[in-house]
């Protein structure tokens, strides 16, 4: 069964990823699926807005403070939100 929820990960990403970005400065194997303006909740119930979130596939390696560019943009990956066991998502903080 853990196959074919890989494969519809990748599915998923592969349909809504973003082809444009980089990882750590070089295209990743998978497209990264980004989110902008996304309400979020954190451990103590406080709610606050992410200007972007990043959806990483798990076999590209992702870890915070790895730089990440979007749309020329440069970020850097910074609080780690949810990991499905297949990708993980990040809040991106923009450095430049």
């Amino acid at each position: 069964m853990i196959p074919a929820f890989q494969r519809l990960t990748k599915a998923i990403h592969r349909h809504l990823g973003d082809s444009d970005g980089l990882l750590r400065g070089a295209a990743p194997a998978h497209r990264m699926v980004v989110d902008r303006d996304v309400q979020l909740v954190d451990r103590e119930g406080n709610v606050y807005v992410a200007e972007v979130t990043v959806w990483i596939n798990n076999a590209d390696a992702p870890v915070p403070g790895d730089a990440v560019t979007l749309d020329g943009l440069a970020y850097k990956l910074d609080t780690r939100v949810d990991d499905d066991g297949y990708s993980t998502r990040f809040v991106a903080v923009r450095t430049s």
